[in-house]
C-alpha cells in the first residue's frame, strides 16, 4: 500500500487513543465499541476541521461492520438515497451490522432527507447511520428526531499545538516552537488547515514561515488596533484598507469571527448590537459576491460610522 503523502490524511487518527475530543463523547464511543453497536448519530460543528468526519470513520473502523461512506455535498439527491443507500442497506453484509456515513449531510436536498427517514426506519435492525454536518438546523426535524446529536467540540489550542509538534517530530522537521504556536493561533480550530500549513511550510526539512503567512497572521490584530485607536474615520478606514491589501487575504471568515470575539475591545456596550448586525450582514453577503474585499470595505464604513457618530 502506498503511504498517503498528505499529512492531514497520513496523521488522521485511526483510533480513540489518538482522537482528541470531549470526554463525554469519547466515553460514549468507547461503550459503543465494547457493545459493538451504536445508535443513529448526528455529529455537528460549525467549525471545519474539528474531527466530525474523523470520529465517524473511527467508529466505522472499530466496529465489526460493513461501511459505506458518501459525501453528501457531491451526492445529495433522492436517487442517492433510493439507489446507493437503500441497495447497500438491503444487501447481505459480512459484518454484524452495516454503517452508512453521510458526510456533510446538510447538503442533502429536502426530498432526499424525507426519503432517508423511511430508509432509516426500514433497515434499523441491522443498519446504523452516522450523519455529519456544519449546520444542524438545515437537517429537517423529522430526520433529526431519529438521530442522537453530538456537538463536536474542538480540542483546546494546547492539544492542537502538541499534535502539531508530534507530526513535525515524526517527519523529522526542524522547527521553532513559536512558529507552531503562531500557526495554531492563526487557523484554530481548523486542524486540517493547521496541518496543511505545517506541511506547506516544511518542504525544505525545516518549518519556515514565509513573510506572507506572517502578514496574514497578524492582520486581524492590526485592524483591531485601528478600531481602538480613536483616529478620525477617514484615516482609520484608509489604514484598515492598507492592512487588508498588505495581507493579500481574500477569505475573511477568520476576520468576522475575530471581530465578533473582540467586540468589547472596540465597541461600547450601547453599540455592540449594531456591530454584530454589520458583521453578520457582511458575512452573509460575502458568500454571494465575487470581490469579497469590496464587501468587507463596506462593512468597515458602516462600523466606523456608527462607532464615531452613532
Amino acid at each position: 500500500m502506498i503511504e498517503n503523502t498528505l499529512w492531514c490524511e497520513k496523521y488522521r487518527p485511526k483510533n480513540l487513543d489518538d482522537y482528541v475530543g470531549s470526554d463525554d463523547f469519547v466515553g460514549k464511543v468507547r461503550l459503543w465499541i465494547e457493545k459493538q453497536d451504536i445508535p443513529h448519530l448526528l455529529l455537528y460543528s460549525a467549525d471545519p476541521g474539528t474531527g466530525k468526519t474523523t470520529a465517524a470513520k473511527i467508529i466505522g473502523n472499530l466496529l465489526d461492520a460493513d461501511v459505506l461512506y458518501i459525501n453528501a455535498s457531491d451526492e445529495n439527491n433522492i436517487d442517492t438515497v433510493r439507489d446507493k443507500i437503500k441497495n447497500f442497506a438491503s444487501s447481505v453484509g459480512f459484518g454484524s451490522i452495516k454503517i452508512i456515513i453521510l458526510d456533510e449531510a446538510d447538503y442533502l436536498t429536502p426530498n432526499a432527507m424525507a426519503a432517508l427517514r423511511n430508509v432509516i426506519e426500514t433497515f434499523s435492525k441491522h443498519t446504523r447511520f452516522i450523519l455529519t454536518c456544519n449546520y444542524p438546523e438545515r437537517i429537517i426535524a423529522p430526520l433529526q428526531s431519529r438521530l442522537i446529536s453530538f456537538h463536536i467540540q474542538p480540542p483546546d489550542r494546547k492539544s492542537v499545538a502538541i499534535r502539531a509538534k508530534v507530526i513535525l517530530d515524526q517527519e523529522n522537521i526542524k522547527f521553532d516552537l513559536k512558529d507552531i504556536i503562531g500557526i495554531v493561533n492563526q487557523y484554530y480550530p481548523d486542524q486540517r488547515r493547521i496541518i496543511n500549513t505545517l506541511q506547506r511550510n516544511s518542504v525544505t526539512g525545516e518549518l519556515i514561515i514565509d513573510n506572507q503567512s506572517q502578514l496574514i497572521s497578524g492582520y486581524c490584530e492590526k485592524i483591531l488596533d485601528q478600531l481602538k485607536s480613536g483616529l478620525d474615520v477617514k484615516n482609520t478606514f484608509t489604514n484598515i484598507r492598507q492592512i487588508i491589501a498588505d495581507s493579500k487575504t481574500r477569505q475573511f471568515d477568520d476576520l468576522f469571527r475575530f471581530l465578533f470575539d473582540h467586540l468589547e475591545e472596540f465597541a461600547g456596550e450601547g453599540k455592540r448590537a449594531q456591530m454584530i448586525l454589520h458583521i453578520a450582514d457582511c458575512q452573509n453577503k460575502s458568500a454571494l459576491v465575487i470581490d469579497k474585499e469590496i464587501q468587507v470595505a463596506a462593512m468597515f464604513i458602516n462600523i466606523l460610522r456608527d462607532l464615531k457618530h452613532g
